[in-house]
């Protein structure tokens, strides 16, 4: 994709950079997608896709972000189809950060093949 910062703007949580991705090639779903990255946790807290004929089509939003062990966290998200009126929502009841986990368990190699004792 190709990314253009357009600008800083006031949103939910304060102030965010603007930014606007066009995908590169012709396999990519929307024709461009626009971004609202707050400015302190460089999350991002709104994000609008257009179709190929410059039509809002899709809309996420991070509606909740809470502070965990001291990460900026979307606890609350949701995934709305504008088109259809249909809206998914993802909600995280319990999240964790630096719990040890050893760095040779996102090698390529242990993706392909996890340790049985992380499947559930």
């Amino acid at each position: 994709d190709t990314h253009t910062l357009t600008g800083d703007e006031a949103c939910d949580t304060g102030t965010c950079h603007v930014v606007e991705s066009v995908p590169v090639g012709d396999t990519a779903e929307y024709g461009r997608k626009v971004s609202w990255i707050d400015t302190v946790s460089f999350l991002p807290v709104k994000e609008e896709y257009y179709d190929r004929r410059g039509e809002l089509a899709r809309r996420y939003t991070a509606d909740e972000i809470r502070d965990v062990g001291g990460y900026p966290t979307a606890v609350r998200r949701t995934m709305t189809d504008v088109k259809k009126d249909h809206r998914t929502e993802v909600v995280f009841d319990e999240v964790a950060y630096d719990t040890g986990l050893d760095e040779g368990l996102f090698a390529e190699r242990s993706l392909r093949r996890p340790p049985s004792d992380w499947i559930r």
